[in-house]
């Protein structure tokens, strides 16, 4: 779940940036080209791999990843879910300073990244790292 909620960040973020390069604000960018634009970038090829290891290692280490808690039941995860969290929001983060390495060098692309990225950072440190929700 954690890791979907990423790549949808991800995803919200990146067609924000598409939707100011296609048309800057206050114009209504055409859905259709923001959608080939997102599709060409593949987000989801860049930040899927990045975490499929280090699931793997999760699955393996998270059953000996257990205490007690004070009623005597077992709580699993205390150091492993932070240590996924972490991992799940470096790769969105990655994944998204990728894709904007990768763009056009015009100012409108660098623009829209610059008026994306910071709200992206808060939004996955928010909703990913502490677990909060918008």
């Amino acid at each position: 779940v954690l890791a979907e909620k990423g790549h949808d960040l991800l995803q919200q973020a990146l067609r924000q940036v598409a939707q100011e390069i296609l048309s800057p604000p206050p114009r209504t960018p055409d859905r259709q080209e923001v959608n080939r634009l997102l599709q060409s970038w593949a987000p989801g090829r860049l930040y899927w791999p990045r975490l499929e290891a280090p699931f793997r290692r999760l699955l393996v280490e998270l059953p000996d990843d257990r205490e007690e808690a004070e009623e005597g039941e077992p709580v699993y995860g205390r150091r492993w879910v932070p240590e996924w969290r972490r991992l799940v929001t470096d790769a969105a983060r990655e994944s998204f300073q990728e894709v904007a390495a990768g763009l056009e060098n015009s100012l409108r692309s660098l623009k829209a990244v610059a008026r994306i990225q910071g709200s992206f950072q808060a939004r996955i440190i928010k909703e990913l790292l502490t677990g909060g929700e918008t």
